[in-house]
């Protein structure tokens, strides 16, 4: 069972908040970037995916232009799969 919402923080444009929570490694399963200037949707769940999305013009689904930060998403799991389990 898993949990999502949508939100925007003041002062802060949504571009920079995906950074900080790639930068940050905080899991999530989903991530949706609508727009530097629009809340971003994040689910969060058993899964932790760290999958990205953003959209055309047209609102179809694309992973077009988010390089960056599916390489950096990509860092994450690399080093969570090298790392020790705790109690394992």
């Amino acid at each position: 069972m898993g949990a999502a919402c949508d939100f925007r923080i003041i002062d802060l444009t949504s571009d920079r908040l995906i950074d900080w929570i790639l930068t940050a490694k905080l899991p999530f399963d989903s991530l949706y970037f609508y727009g530097i200037n629009r809340p971003i949707h994040i689910s969060y769940g058993p899964q932790h995916k760290r999958d990205l999305w953003t959209f055309t013009p047209k609102g179809t689904p694309t992973k077009k232009g988010l390089q960056s930060w599916l390489e950096a998403a990509k860092s994450i799991d690399s080093e969570a799969k090298k790392s020790p389990k705790i109690g394992g």
